[in-house]
């Protein structure tokens, strides 16, 4: 209990890896989940979600590289000046080849992340896509993500269906799952 307390957010199965290896506590990941959870210290996300179409294999169709792009944001945290900081990382990911185009970190997801990553995109592969998918955040559709697009056809997704921007998600799944802890040295939180 007093590990998990300190632990800096590198995720549960780590965590685990710490406990059995680190601090020679045999307990298997289901016993550590059942001491914290009846501990009231780590409540797990259920993972089921209901069925829908756009879950089955080959359900996104791409056309080619850069013809549409995927974006999103997801929060990180990250230590400043001994401080956790959540900030923004709003992502834009290549539909047909998986590659990250644009990014923008920002203390927020809004308008400017999506305006400044899609910009980074287009400095990145050198023409704007034909198409960008994103969540229906209002911030995602409004008069300067409108403007920033210019011609690039905006796709809404469907309301809480993640599966809809399975590049995105898993950019974020994989980032959260391998990056080390993110430590930033500055001489002012801003």
């Amino acid at each position: 209990l007093d590990a998990w307390e300190r632990w800096d957010d590198r995720g549960f199965k780590a965590f685990c890896a710490h406990v059995q290896f680190d601090l020679r506590i045999p307990f298997s990941r289901k016993t550590i989940d059942d001491l914290l959870h009846s501990h009231g210290v780590r409540i797990p996300k259920k993972r089921r979600r209901p069925p829908d179409a756009s879950t089955g294999h080959r359900a996104f169709e791409t056309f080619f590289p850069n013809a549409q792009l995927v974006g999103d944001g997801t929060e990180l945290v990250v230590k400043l000046l001994g401080q956790r900081i959540s900030v923004n990382l709003e992502l834009l990911v290549d539909a047909d080849t998986a590659a990250f185009t644009g990014a923008s970190i920002r203390p927020n997801e809004d308008a400017a992340a999506v305006t400044e990553a899609f910009d980074d995109s287009v400095s990145t592969t050198g023409e704007p896509p034909i198409a960008l998918l994103l969540d229906n955040k209002p911030s995602n559709h409004g008069e300067a993500v409108d403007a920033a697009l210019g011609d690039t056809l905006r796709i809404r997704s469907r309301p809480f269906v993640p599966t809809d921007k399975p590049q995105a998600e898993g950019a974020f799944g994989l980032f959260k799952r391998e990056a080390p802890p993110l430590e930033l040295r500055g001489t002012t939180v801003e």
